[in-house]
């Protein structure tokens, strides 16, 4: 085993433990269980193998290879069809059955820490696959622009977009009502993750595709290719990366600031659902039966004991009223 094979292993983890390690410190107060989210981590990484049978499945159907010449619907295909739906479909798939019904999952914020360790397990498993590909074919300077490269985009959007699938599955969980369901929440997540995965594959697959067809399939210098299609693509994924950081890091600073510190002294206080009559502590946001929202119970409740109120007091005037007035003893 020689040093470049361990640099590169190295430079091909670094961005992903970088990644876990800042949304394990976001998660403040309540952290989560070590075993809970080393189980999400190899999720992920597992995922790889059905997602690559289903990605290899639809390339060899529509023959992607035969779109090169069409630069827009190679790039449509392949970021949107092959790529984004099916990664981010499988990525929700597992996160939900994974950690839906866990206790664990007891906080807004629980949802985004998940989302992002089931994501980064499939981006460790890709990074490491296109990392020591690239090594075994181009050599080690080729693997290590790879890794540089893939380390400042291609990572950074896989965890936006487990934020993303994280944010919108805690609030299937924690938000839903009858105009927002389960499904509708889900489904947005999926949306806005396929979105974003797709726009960001598409300008790198459209730029694979237009410089294939300007040299003909023949390798060409990179210095006698015209410079500004170029530059003016890579002005448009600056401009899409940070809009999309941005988009991400405002779910997460959202739900973050929702955590709150809980006091080992703190005396647990009992809610009664509203929904299903179920009595829980006040440290569980929802209602372990039905999910029904803590702050809404308390909320029912408060109305219902205003109203109580609100009766006995007019229960009182009314007897005031019908009652005869004696005069006073002199």
């Amino acid at each position: 085993m020689d040093n470049h094979f361990i640099y590169l292993l190295c430079a091909a983890l670094a961005p992903i433990v970088a990644g876990l390690g800042y949304i394990f410190c976001k998660d403040k107060y309540n952290k989560e269980p070590v075993s809970v989210l080393a189980g999400s981590f190899f999720l992920g990484i597992f995922s790889i193998i059905p997602i690559g049978i289903i990605e290899e499945t639809i390339e060899a159907f529509i023959q992607i290879d035969s779109l090169l010449p069409n630069p827009l619907l190679y790039a449509f295909c392949n970021a949107f069809v092959v790529a984004a739906c099916t990664e981010e479909c499988f990525k929700m798939y597992f996160l939900h059955n994974y950690i839906w019904k866990k206790p664990e999952f007891d906080e807004r914020f629980d949802g985004i820490v998940y989302g992002v360790f089931v994501s980064l397990g499939f981006a460790c498993a890709e990074n490491l696959q296109y990392v020591m590909g690239f090594y075994s074919v181009g050599g080690a300077i080729v693997a290590y622009t790879v890794s540089i490269r893939r380390a400042i985009f291609t990572i950074p959007c896989h965890f936006f977009c487990g934020v993303i699938l994280g944010y919108y599955l805690s609030l299937a969980k924690f938000e839903r009502n009858k105009k927002n369901t389960k499904s509708s929440y889900i489904s947005m997540g999926l949306l806005y993750a396929i979105l974003f995965h797709g726009i960001f594959d598409f300008i790198l697959f459209y730029q694979t595709a237009y410089y294939y067809n300007l040299n003909l399939g023949n390798e060409k210098e990179i210095a006698a290719q015209p410079i500004a299609p170029a530059l003016v693509l890579f002005i448009i994924f600056i401009i899409f990366n940070f809009v999309f950081w941005k988009f991400g890091r405002k779910r997460i600073k959202r739900l973050a600031d929702l955590l709150r510190p809980k006091s080992k002294d703190e005396i647990p206080v009992y809610i009664t659902c509203s929904n299903c009559g179920t009595s829980y502590s006040s440290e569980q946001n929802a209602c372990p039966k039905c999910n029904q929202l803590a702050e809404k119970s308390l909320q029912d409740q408060k109305d219902a004991l205003n109203q109580n109120l609100h009766n006995i007091n007019e229960f009182l005037s009314n007897q005031d009223a019908s009652s005869p007035k004696k005069p006073f003893d002199m």
